[in-house]
């Protein structure tokens, strides 16, 4: 696990590669991921931060209620 990174990248499922993006402002490791809308949310141990695809900036999102890490997210029904 070591310490975790902050770097992020994105897959484009049409071109199949990955691209860097900007860093996060946390530094994260065991955290969970999902596409919603225009912006990738990335949480773990409660704290969630959001990377807007047409601004590619990373902003805060409003943290968990209770604090999770390796585990599993997804969106159904567009929430």
């Amino acid at each position: 696990y070591g310490g975790g990174a902050a770097t992020a990248e994105m897959y484009d499922i049409e071109t199949k590669r990955w691209t860097s993006i900007p860093s996060m402002s946390t530094v994260r490791s065991c955290c969970a991921a999902v596409m919603l809308g225009d912006n990738i949310i990335v949480m773990r141990n409660g704290t969630v931060e959001q990377y807007n695809l047409t601004s590619k900036q990373w902003s805060p999102f409003p943290a968990m209620n209770i604090r999770r890490m390796a585990f599993a997210a997804a969106v159904v029904d567009g929430k």
